[in-house]
């Protein structure tokens, strides 16, 4: 979509199935934003300037097939309480800042089929209180699961090989 990067008021984005956009630059413009959904977009990269979205609050990456990695600055997003990826397929690591999220509530990594393990930071996320894991392939979970005392949901229906590290 042309001249997003003029709307400097805009608080919410959704951007679902819409393919063949320059999303990657324009999403990362509105310092505004609050919530931002490329969903099913066809989206292979997210936007690397993701610390400009410092009012962001959810992130929704639901069944972006082509997405293989998140880059590290999604730690630089200090107000994210939600992140979804349900469906990134080649989805295969978390980087380690995710465990700088503080303020992060719930993510949800459903039918993230290449995704084997959570980094260790992943224990740092104090506020976490929501984790779905439902047809993943993690491995490993991180060790001291213990620590994340806001967690209140966990889903691992149809984890394959789950067990805990050492």
């Amino acid at each position: 979509p042309p001249n997003l990067e003029r709307l400097e008021n805009l608080h919410h984005l959704t951007l679902e199935w819409v393919r063949g956009q320059q999303k990657e630059d324009n999403a990362s413009l509105h310092a505004q934003l609050e919530v931002l959904d490329l969903s099913a977009s066809g989206l292979a990269a997210v936007p690397t300037r993701l610390e400009a979205l410092i009012n962001l609050r959810v992130l929704k990456l639901d069944w972006c097939r082509k997405l293989q990695s998140l880059p590290p600055s999604i730690g630089d997003l200090p107000k994210l309480r939600e992140l979804r990826l349900t469906g990134c397929e080649l989805l295969l690591e978390l980087p380690s800042s995710l465990g700088q999220l503080r303020q992060l509530q719930t993510i949800v990594l459903d039918f993230c089929a290449s995704l084997s393990t959570l980094p260790r930071t992943f224990t740092s996320l104090r506020s976490l209180q929501h984790l779905s894991l439902h047809g993943c392939k993690i491995l490993r979970l991180p060790p001291n699961l213990e620590r994340l005392e806001n967690l209140h949901h966990l889903t691992l229906e149809w984890v394959r090989g789950q067990q805990k590290e050492d």
